[in-house]
């Protein structure tokens, strides 16, 4: 009886504790529960998380005042025939190593009108051709944090982003696409302190800029015959475009300024360089001012406007030669002073901030001059009359041993 009664709590015990087993077709899951659509899961993970279970074909939308985080996987989630694949009025984060796309025309892998997160993963067009394009992510009067993940599409008329009244943190994870692969639309702002951005061919931007953009890190890279970045105005319905580079922002490609001239533009794109560094030419089309103030450029820069250069950067050279200043020259040779005052005399204080490296070279000199002074050693002295001293003074400290007088004999001896 007793063993009886010990198999069958056993038994119990094992259904028990068996792990749960998804039911078919079950796609995604909440805390342990499972739902047979995507979307139903969606719908009750209001601050949770949903993890995909499978491959999954189904357009989802996450309402305005749900907040979800969606865990792909290593899942794919295709759209539903005709339709966007997420829709976004809530807040929404997504994770994982796996894949949103999109194989419809005309339509997008996301539109987002919420807040929404891309922390790993991958947004698509994977059936994208002539006749069947549109933008993988279209952040339509949305807020989108790109944190890490790939964007990514080979459109040949249709940009990979559209940032159209909108906000867009680029802080880490790569955009790229054959035409245009970021385009900060009418009213939009980009702030981009990470990540690459890459055109692939010709006739494409990395960068395509309509409305605001702070660029204070990341890259932007351009295939030949393509712009790494192009600002441009067509209306004086929006807001001014305006690109400000700074700090360790990366170009590699042409800078361009132009505007629609076919009717009257009163606000002009602007382009202002305090930091950051360009690998090649910028090239400014429009009445606009270009501001320069700091930063590398690597190519050559013409301009229809105004450009203003600020002075390069000579607090290293003033420090030095202030250093300089306070020696005392008497202890050095005059060889030595003679090559440090050669490099404080080729000092150019006609330098702009384009011209910073040789300014930097300038002060360099001085430093290595500074750290090349030389005094002269005891075993350079002749001065008879100096050697006669040491010697009397050695004597003197050495008297109260007897030795001085012969010491002084053998001195005069000779």
């Amino acid at each position: 009886m007793k063993k009886i009664l010990f198999t069958a709590t056993a038994f119990v015990l094992s259904i028990v504790m068996m792990p749960a087993v998804s039911a078919a077709g079950d796609v995604a899951s909440v805390d342990g529960t499972n739902y047979a659509t995507l979307q139903e899961a969606i719908n009750n993970a209001n601050g949770k998380t949903v993890t995909l279970l499978s491959d999954v074909t189904e357009s989802i939308t996450i309402s305005a005042g749900n907040k979800v985080t969606l865990d792909l996987g290593k899942f794919t989630l295709t759209n539903t025939s005709g339709k966007d694949t997420i829709t976004n009025n809530g807040e929404l984060t997504i994770t994982g190593t796996g894949t949103v796309d999109n194989v419809s025309n005309s339509k997008a892998a996301m539109v987002n009108k919420g807040t929404a997160t891309l922390n790993g993963a991958t947004l698509t067009r994977s059936a994208e051709k002539k006749g069947n394009t549109y933008y993988v992510l279209d952040n339509n009067h949305g807020t989108f944090y790109m944190k890490s993940g790939k964007i990514t599409n080979t459109a040949i008329s249709s940009s990979c982003v559209r940032n159209i009244e909108a906000t867009f943190y680029m802080q880490g994870g790569e955009i790229s696409n054959d035409f245009i692969a970021l385009k900060n639309d009418d009213n939009g702002i980009i702030y981009m302190t990470g990540g690459v951005v890459n055109s692939n061919k010709t006739g494409g931007s990395a960068l395509q800029n309509w409305g605001t953009l702070k660029m204070s890190g990341g890259t932007l890279n351009a295939a030949t015959g393509a712009y790494a970045l192009w600002n441009l105005t067509w209306s004086n319905d929006y807001t001014q475009t305006t690109a400000v580079i700074s700090d360790n922002a990366v170009i590699n490609g042409k800078v361009v300024l132009s505007y629609n001239d076919n009717k009257p533009i009163t606000n002009t794109p602007e382009l202002t360089i305090n930091g950051g560094s360009i690998n090649g030419d910028v090239v400014n089309s429009t009445p606009s001012e270009l501001v320069i103030t700091a930063g590398d450029i690597n190519g050559n820069i013409s301009t229809s406007g105004k450009i203003t250069v600020s002075d390069a950067d000579y607090s290293k050279v003033e420090e030095l030669i202030n250093k300089a200043n306070q020696l005392d020259k008497t202890l050095y040779t005059e060889d030595s002073i003679k090559a440090l005052e050669d490099a404080i005399n080729k000092v150019d204080y006609t330098k702009n901030v384009l011209e910073q490296d040789e300014v930097d070279e300038m002060a360099s000199n001085i430093e290595k001059a500074l750290n090349n002074l030389v005094q002269p050693s005891q075993s350079t002295v002749t001065n008879p009359k100096t050697a006669d001293n040491i010697l009397l003074y050695v004597i003197s400290s050495i008297a109260g041993l007897g030795l001085a007088t012969v010491a002084t004999k053998k001195k005069l001896q000779h």
